[in-house]
């Protein structure tokens, strides 16, 4: 549910600087922590609320009911994990786990998250080496990401396996 690029100038508009005025709130990281707390109060009581979330949001606040998915680096979980240690979390590390790395973007430029991530280093991407195990246990799964803006119904499937089938493989098997 949102948290997901979400920067100072998407609030910079006069309606929502009055509203901001109106409620005593007097930066955008305090407002988009409000949004946040407005999303979790849509859910039923005994469910669980899944929020997109990396280094640019830590100033979100999230608790033990919150489900992250976690789309930042892998050596950057730990201290991630760290600043939320009652979350659960989903990893979709970009620099492992983004299936569109190394096509480009829609620009024509190089993605922000090159090289592309092959079968082979997915397969042996293991969440268990990069947290403790106070932290894995936090760890419900993993999520391979496929951006639309450069896919279509020819490129899906051969841009997705064999990488997806490595990494299920690597998350329902131990690596000994």
């Amino acid at each position: 549910m949102g948290c997901d690029e979400v920067f100072e100038y998407c609030w910079n508009n006069e309606d929502i600087k009055k509203w901001m005025a109106d409620h005593n709130v007097g930066t955008w990281q305090e407002l988009f922590d409000y949004y946040v707390g407005q999303i979790r109060k849509l859910k039923d009581s005994d469910r669980s609320a899944v929020f997109w979330g990396n280094q640019d949001t830590e100033f979100l606040t999230f608790g033990k009911d919150d489900i992250i998915q976690y789309w930042g680096k892998n050596d950057s979980l730990q201290e991630y994990m760290n600043h939320y240690s009652e979350s659960k979390m989903v990893l979709s590390n970009y620099d492992s786990l983004y299936f569109d790395c190394g096509l480009g973007n829609y620009f024509g430029n190089d993605a922000f998250c090159n090289p592309m991530h092959t079968w082979r280093e997915i397969y042996f991407w293991d969440p268990a080496l990069l947290v403790d195990d106070n932290s894995l246990s936090r760890v419900l799964g993993a999520e391979a990401a496929q951006w639309g803006e450069l896919n279509d119904d020819v490129t899906t499937m051969d841009r997705l396996f064999p990488r997806l089938t490595a990494l299920g493989e690597r998350l329902w098997s131990r690596r000994d």
